[in-house]
């Protein structure tokens, strides 16, 4: 099984802007993934993924933005947490009375 690389954003962030320089050299708006994750030793389909972020990000293209969906799993859990500590305030005021 593969394993999951964590590569700082320095990495991810220059490998996106030299993609889409590459891309700017060409005067087209897709392609140069392949060559450039090949060069940079990036799977290609990574930095595919890392390129479609970064247009999603600033709201370019429709989707989420990384750090809301980041916030929106926070928030999750701590719902999860205060039905779980509200439960067992329940439980324990039923068994009191």
């Amino acid at each position: 099984m593969a394993t999951k690389r964590k590569y700082p954003p320095e990495v991810i962030e220059w490998a996106v802007r030299t993609v889409l320089d590459w891309r700017a050299a060409r005067n087209t708006t897709i392609g140069g993934v392949d060559e450039v994750a090949g060069k940079i030793g990036v799977h290609p389909d990574t930095l595919r993924n890392w390129v479609k972020q970064y247009a999603i990000d600033p709201g370019a293209q429709p989707g989420p933005m990384a750090r809301h969906e980041a916030r929106i799993a926070e928030l999750e859990q701590e719902n999860r947490e205060l039905r779980r500590v509200n439960e067992l305030l329940k439980e324990s005021s039923l068994r009191g009375a």
